[in-house]
């Protein structure tokens, strides 16, 4: 399965071990990647998921259910690059003057 994030986090792995791959990526790498492919999205935030759309040129829905990476699985995660401030919500103005660090993820 490909899976569209905004976010990693350790948990999302539930063995207790694992040998995870986190690449570098681009967006083109990533159109590439995901073309005539089903996508499921764990983007949280709507402005997020919006903007994911737009990028990638397909529909990333927003979600905020748990997940579980599993070997078969590809992350495909865009983290906006440095902090907010806290409790900042970005307008979609915002949202696309922040740039993407884009990373691939797998369990091997």
């Amino acid at each position: 399965m490909i899976v569209v994030s905004s976010a990693f986090s350790p948990k999302m792995i539930k063995y207790e071990f694992a040998e995870i791959i986190i690449a570098k990526t681009s967006v083109e790498e990533i159109k590439k990647i995901i073309k005539n492919k089903e996508i499921h999205s764990i983007v949280g935030h709507e402005g997020t998921a919006w903007l994911f759309s737009q990028l990638l040129g397909v529909e990333i829905k927003p979600n905020r259910e748990e997940f579980e990476l599993k070997p078969s699985d590809l992350l495909i995660v865009g983290m906006p690059v440095g902090r907010l401030p806290e409790g900042h919500i970005l307008s979609l103005e915002e949202l696309q003057l922040i740039p993407i660090d884009w990373r691939q993820i797998k369990i091997v």
